[in-house]
């Protein structure tokens, strides 16, 4: 087992090095780039820096693929190192990219914030009536605490009117999946 560890230590540490040196000639190469070389020196300095074990980066200039690196590992007891196929967890960057959508429908015209969750969604019809996708979007619909919610037993619950808004929209800020869950059915 012991032996194991080590060969993997190494192929490990070889990987990195071709990483490495795949990554220092993109760098070098790419340095006319300007803001955006100082961002891949950035994450690349941030992940040395903060001993992240293992990171994906990829740098795009919207119609092709500038760099794609993957460094470090994935695995700390196994020392697998992290592979372009790897599978990362998209946790609540999912929030940002639904504000976003929601930021769009309204420079097209389709939506306003300030609109009523209620003028999208009738089936919350026991939500505070004054409830906006702003105050969604803000973390401040006065919602339950939804982190141990699935997307499934929210809709459930506001189906069958079990759920309601135990504090009024706007009065202060709370962490909210259940408000993102709302705005992604909008």
């Amino acid at each position: 087992v012991a032996t194991q560890q080590v060969n993997r230590a190494h192929d490990w540490e070889r990987e990195l090095r071709q990483h490495q040196q795949r990554r220092d000639g993109w760098l070098e190469a790419n340095a006319h780039l300007g803001p955006q070389y100082r961002q891949v020196v950035r994450a690349l300095a941030w992940q040395r820096q903060r001993r992240v074990p293992g990171m994906a980066l990829v740098v795009t200039d919207r119609s092709r693929t500038l760099l794609a690196e993957v460094s470090g590992i994935a695995d700390r007891g196994g020392m697998r190192p992290v592979t372009d196929a790897q599978r990362w967890q998209i946790g609540s960057i999912s929030k940002a990219f639904t504000s976003i959508a929601v930021l769009q429908l309204q420079t097209q015209g389709r939506l306003s914030v300030q609109d009523a969750v209620l003028d999208h969604l009738p089936w919350a019809s026991h939500l505070h009536p004054g409830l906006t996708l702003h105050h969604l979007m803000a973390h401040a619909g006065g919602l339950p605490n939804g982190s141990e919610w699935t997307p499934d037993s929210l809709l459930e619950s506001a189906v069958q009117g079990t759920v309601g808004t135990p504090q009024p929209p706007g009065r202060r800020y709370h962490y909210s999946n259940p408000g993102y869950e709302l705005l992604g059915d909008v």
